[in-house]
């Protein structure tokens, strides 16, 4: 049985015309819906968050360096895959990221086609920062729930998001071999398996 859940209508687009309540009604047991707004509000709290840093940081960019500093040479296309970027934005996001002086992009020695990031040294000198600024942001945004709580949130997003990898790789796998197939495991799905 759903809720009743009032949230001010300010809080939607053109809203001010209104000043009234809306309800989200049975959209409170449609979980896209609640994950996309847990989302949005964290996006925008971190955005809050790095204002007036001189970083010039949104998540995804953040997130981007802290994997290059995490994996040193990493492919533009592997960095890519693990965010779940399409080509053309991870594209934009390194030009980004190079012309704000935290990267280097450059051709890999054994495969010219492709290219790896490094951290320059403005790069090393930002991520321990925005490292320390997520933890803080995660810490306050999660306040609201215990210890145990978001070890338990944790563990089950992670159970989702390999379960719905597994999904769409297993799809992909078959849609391009013509059936269903043999799957290999991608080797950072078996490092956090073992690990």
């Amino acid at each position: 049985m759903t809720a009743s859940r009032k949230i001010p209508v300010d809080q939607a687009r053109g809203a001010e015309q209104f000043g009234v309540e809306a309800e989200i009604g049975s959209m409170a047991d449609a979980y896209g819906y609640l994950f996309r707004r847990a989302h949005a509000l964290f996006g925008a709290s971190y955005n809050d968050y790095f204002a007036g840093t001189g970083l010039n940081i949104t998540p995804v960019l953040g997130g981007m360096l802290i994997l290059i500093d995490e994996n040193p040479g990493l492919s533009q296309i592997e960095l890519a895959r693990l965010m779940r970027i399409e080509g053309s934005s991870m594209w934009q996001n390194v030009t980004r990221l190079i012309e704000l002086g935290y990267i280097d992009r450059r051709r890999q020695e054994h495969d010219q086609r492709a290219f790896a990031l490094d951290l320059t040294e403005r790069g090393r000198k930002a991520v321990p920062r925005i490292k320390a600024g997520m933890l803080r942001h995660q810490r306050d945004m999660m306040s609201v729930l215990s210890d145990a709580e978001r070890a338990q949130l944790r563990s089950m997003l992670l159970r989702l998001i390999d379960e719905g990898e597994r999904r769409r790789d297993l799809a992909a796998t078959s849609t391009a071999r013509g059936g269903e197939a043999g799957r290999k495991t991608p080797p950072w799905r078996a490092r956090r398996a073992a690990g």
